[in-house]
This record gives structure tokens, sequence and C-alpha cells, in this order.
């Protein structure tokens, strides 16, 4: 079973009460690691909007496991928890059956030894990525539903409703929405992303899905851009329909980055912004 570790911050946060939650590295079970990372990847960003816990980043999960011996670190949670400062432990594992896909995630309380573990099987990657919000929401106990005054303000959408081509805004210049889940985003720099996307309730949900890639982040210089491949988090995008289906309004979240010549200074993951597409053609 792959663990996956929710973190948190070390001395910086001395004064901070909110319980710390690590995710190890999850588990690639007859899939490929690179599936295994972006499901992770996802469910890392899901996280890191929870406002009342602490993530300890991927970074200082990897350095401190390393340094310990990571492989034997993992088949003893208590000794995970000790070095990583953590008050809960989230593990996680992708597999298949068949031609399904299987993500399966188990939440460790520190203090008690109590698990709980949460398993479903999905029809495509596609399809698991797309859940993986939910699925994050159901270890963590929480709802999210958008409430009756917000829903009033949007216009409820259906798979027909938003198919298509779309004008794009800040370095996409293009987007093909298709059917079963599937999009495709033609960005400034020449590079193509593969998306995929849901609607719940009267939101579009697009997440990213291919493997990050250089040209993504155009035009930061060329050193940086290799660094964002290994460290930041998959895009997405949530959406409302206006304007009798001819636009798509609402934010972008990604990782930032602040830097200076070739070197990184910060990376700030969650990092939202206005977004808008306007369509093309149907």
């Amino acid at each position: 079973m792959m663990v996956v570790i929710l973190s948190i911050t070390f001395s910086s946060h001395a004064q901070d009460q909110r319980p710390v939650v690590a995710i190890l590295r999850f588990e690639a079970l007859g899939v490929s690691e690179n599936e295994s990372k972006t499901i992770e990847n996802l469910i890392q960003s899901y996280v890191s909007d929870f406002h009342d816990v602490r993530l300890v980043s991927q970074i200082d999960r990897d350095k401190v496991l390393i340094e310990q011996e990571f492989a034997s670190a993992l088949n003893n949670p208590e000794q995970v928890a000790n070095l990583l400062a953590a008050n809960y432990l989230l593990t996680g594992s992708v597999g298949t059956i068949g031609d399904d896909r299987v993500l399966s995630l188990d939440m460790i309380k520190v203090s008690s030894g109590e698990k709980k573990s949460i398993s479903e099987i999905f029809k495509s990657t596609n399809e698991l990525a797309l859940s993986t919000r939910a699925m994050t929401l159901r270890i963590f106990e929480r709802d999210d539903a958008i409430s009756g005054s917000q829903a009033s303000k949007m216009q409820l959408l259906s798979g027909e409703d938003i198919l298509g081509t779309w004008k794009g805004d800040k370095g996409i210049e293009m987007i093909r929405i298709s059917r079963n889940g599937n999009a495709v985003a033609m960005l400034s720099s020449g590079a193509q992303m593969d998306l995929a996307w849901k609607i719940e309730g009267t939101e579009l949900y697009c997440l990213q899905i291919s493997p990050n890639s250089i040209k993504f982040y155009h035009p930061v210089p060329y050193k940086i851009a290799v660094e964002l491949t290994s460290k930041a988090k998959p895009m997405k995008w949530n959406f409302s329909l206006y304007s009798d289906g001819m636009i798509l309004k609402g934010t972008k979240t990604s990782s930032a980055v602040s830097y200076e010549g070739d070197r990184i200074l910060e990376i700030i993951h969650g990092s939202s912004r206005e977004a808008e597409w306007a369509r093309l053609s149907r």
C-alpha cells in the first residue's frame, strides 16, 4: 500500500496549533510512476486548500525521509510521524483491476493509531483524476457543497453546454473540450496540455493530467522551468457558465514562483487568480 503523507512546515510554525498532516509518496501498483505522482499531486493541492490543517511539503518530506532511509521508514508509520512532526498520516495507492483504475486512501491518527480507509474503482485515469477532490473530501470528512445563494448566481451546466472550442487567457491559445471528460489546451509556448473535465452541480472542473513540461512555464528562464517540472502541482480551473453559454468564468489554481536570475526564491502552491475562457465554436 502506498503511503501519502500530508505535511506541515516545521520550526516557522512553532506557535501554530493546527494539526499537521503528512502525505507519503503514492504507491504505483500496475500503473506508471507518472500516473501515481499526478494523483498524489492533485490530492496534495486539494489538502493545501484546507485552512485548518498544516501540510508538510513534498520537499521537506523527501529530505527528511531520505536522510532517515526512506524505504525502512515507510514500514513504521509511527517513526514517519515522529520524523515529520505529523498528527495525521495520509497514505495512498493507485492500482488496477483489469482495465479499471483503483484509488485507495488511508488516514492514520497518530495519537491513537485509529485508521480510516476508503477505496474506489474508476473506468479510466481521467475519471480517477476528476474524482480526487471528492475522495479527498471524503477521507477528511468534509462537505464543501455550494450554498443555495451561490448556486443561484450560476447558470446550470450540462455536458452539451461546454463542448466545443474556447479561447483561453494568459498563456492558453485554445482549448478543445470533447466528450467523455477529455480536453486539450494549446499553449502560447506551442505545448499541448491534456485536461480532464467534470461537471459538479453548477461548476465545471478542469484538471491538468499531462506530466509537467518545461514549456508549461514559458516565459520563465529555462533552469527555473526545469525545476518547476518536478515541484509544481497540477493546474486546475473552476468555472461557471455565463452570457448564454458563451463565457466560462472562474478561477485558475496553480503553483506561483518567485525567482531571481536562475534561482527560485519561493514556490507558492495553491495560488489562485481569475480566469475566463470565451467560446469560439461548438
